[in-house]
């Protein structure tokens, strides 16, 4: 692509109020259902292996690798955003007994330990895991699973249509059958032992899940009280988006492709642009769903 092309399509960028300089944000945990016209904002260990499968019909392999593909992200606002939430006790130490130590998901053990300079083989105590949680300063370098969901939910940019309780999936199945979609359990995961939290978790574990997420407590207004079996109501709001949000809609609605945009970054990188290279070559890779945050 010519030079003048190149400076053409920032031009382009900027008409449609798109500030490629500004634009810092991935959002490749929407996944969009064409079908019934709904988003789901998909929150690591609150469900969201049945929310694919449910939004998916039939699975054939891989839930989580077959809505990449298949329930692509929005291009648009223009339709039900949702979401769920879930107990933080009961997130962490589920994402703990299924992610953590030698025989839990290497994927994310393995990643776990490089960050943290661990063994491997190693087992850690929940203790320890959620030390190691509670002296994280940048939320974005924590595992999505294991991240506080406000993070995860876009709180800031995103005010969806629902907001569901993985403690009350009743109301959540009867949200989605007024979406024309049935409510399919699909568990891999499910480990027996968060059922009995209360007894698993100690007064020391119980304080640092409330300082690692204590975002998460206020703003989804579960109570900080372990001994506590208070659920939230689900939540119905006019949906709103914040303009942030609204640009990455605009860079999608361009229709710029992974190789456009990789052009773009060679060329402004050729240029001494670099600011405008970063940017270009980031948006390429969440087209591409090669992140999922930074």
């Amino acid at each position: 692509m010519k030079e003048a092309n190149i400076y053409s399509l920032k031009n382009q960028l900027n008409r449609y109020g798109i500030d490629i300089y500004s634009l810092n944000y991935n959002y490749t945990n929407l996944f969009h259902s064409k079908k019934f016209n709904i988003t789901f904002i998909s929150n690591p260990k609150a469900a969201c292996s049945s929310v694919k499968a449910s939004l998916l019909e039939n699975v054939i392999s891989n839930v989580h690798v077959e809505s990449i593909s298949r329930l692509p992200i929005p291009t648009d606002s223009n339709s039900k955003f949702f979401c769920l939430t879930r107990n933080p006790f009961t997130r962490s130490l589920s994402a703990y007994l299924d992610k953590i130590g030698p025989n839990s998901d290497q994927t994310v053990w393995r990643k776990f330990c490089n960050r943290y300079s661990l063994k491997p083989d190693n087992k850690i105590s929940f203790y320890t895991f959620l030390k190691l949680l509670s002296e994280e300063r940048n939320p974005f370098n924590i595992d999505p699973h294991f991240r506080p969901q406000i993070y995860n939910l876009h709180v800031k940019d995103i005010c969806p249509e629902y907001v569901g309780r993985v403690e009350n999936m009743n109301h959540f199945s009867k949200w989605l059958i007024d979406q024309g979609v049935t409510y399919k359990y699909h568990s891999p995961h499910k480990n027996k032992k968060t059922l009995a939290y209360k007894n698993i978790i100690t007064k020391t574990e119980q304080d640092l899940i409330i300082k690692i997420f204590s975002k998460d407590f206020e703003e989804f207004c579960y109570k900080r009280d372990l001994e506590s079996s208070y659920i939230p109501l689900p939540i119905q709001s006019t949906q709103k988006f914040s303009s942030t949000f609204m640009q990455i809609f605009s860079v999608f609605r361009l229709g710029l492709t992974p190789v456009q945009l990789d052009e773009m970054t060679k060329n402004f990188s050729e240029s001494k642009d670099e600011i405008f290279s970063q940017k270009t070559a980031y948006l390429s890779k969440v087209i591409q769903n090669q992140i999922y945050y930074q």
